[in-house]
């Protein structure tokens, strides 16, 4: 027998050891604190560094196959000669979501990996996030127009949905048109779905920090924030589309559009009361 085999039969032989663990062990939850907020001088040289990566970026797009877009991206003045020195080649290769993670207002931080500030992902098809979520805060209602999200939870809990286009479970009797997929409660090393064109959210609805990776079939899946795009509209045609509504009308319109927060936001009451964080409210 030779070598390769014997190597696959081990290998299958302590798959089926592992599969033959009892279903409740298991592993562990790792703790994960947020990346401490960067200094002025960091966030300087991030901002170079971003400037940079678009330009880099823009080469390889230009690139006509893939092995010149590789050489443009790995290669010395792109010509394909000479790999880059070991530091320039891994800050092409490597990703820091810890030096990059930025606030968004209360509710946490968050950084996405796209082609644009991480060059290497140029036509490779995907693209990953990370967020970091405080006690009671969600990433509101959005969508992804370009990309299917691939949620999983990391640390803590979440309660999550989405809502698809016009027509799922279409009630014309009630008048109802579109209906919200509840994923209820998603724990540690859990994920769920979110088909492209989606609204969709998710809730840290405890009381401690919680921590998601999110992929993209998209280097660049765009991210749209419901309500913070639609109060932008005319003032006319948002009056129009609430109808009975009459909360908001052209004469406050402009309040709520100075007031909507960020895409992390912290504001459900009852969880804040429950977790003592009452004074957290603007």
């Amino acid at each position: 027998m030779s070598s390769i085999a014997k190597y696959i039969i081990a290998g299958l032989g302590a798959t089926a050891g592992v599969s033959a663990y009892p279903q409740d062990q298991s592993p562990s939850v790792p703790t994960i604190s947020q990346p401490p907020t960067a200094s002025p001088v960091a966030s300087s040289a991030a901002a170079s560094a971003s400037a940079a990566n678009v330009a880099l970026a823009k080469e390889a797009l230009q690139a006509v196959t893939n092995v010149g877009r590789f050489n443009a991206l790995l290669t010395v003045d792109g010509a394909g000669r000479e790999l880059l020195d070991d530091t320039t080649l891994r800050s092409r290769l490597v990703f820091d979501y810890g030096a990059r993670a930025a606030p968004l207002g209360q509710g946490g931080r968050f950084i996405l990996a796209n082609q644009n500030n991480f060059p290497i992902l140029v036509n490779q098809g995907i693209s990953t996030a990370i967020g970091f979520l405080n006690p009671c805060s969600m990433n509101s209602p959005h969508t992804h127009p370009r990309a299917t999200e691939f949620f999983t939870v990391v640390q803590g809990k979440f309660q999550t949905g989405f809502m698809l286009e016009n027509g799922f479970l279409a009630n014309a009797t009630q008048g109802r048109q579109t209906t919200q997929v509840s994923v209820q409660e998603l724990g540690p090393f859990q994920a769920t779905v979110f088909p492209l064109g989606s609204i969709h959210y998710q809730f840290n609805h405890q009381c401690e920090p919680a921590t998601f990776i999110a992929t993209f079939n998209s280097a660049d899946p765009g991210t749209s924030q419901v309500a913070q795009n639609y109060f932008f509209l005319d003032s006319g045609v948002v009056n129009i589309t609430l109808g009975e509504i009459n909360q908001i009308d052209g004469t406050n319109i402009e309040q709520f559009r100075t007031s909507l927060p960020a895409n992390l936001v912290q504001a459900v009451d009852s969880c804040l009361a429950k977790c003592g964080l009452e004074n957290m409210k603007k």
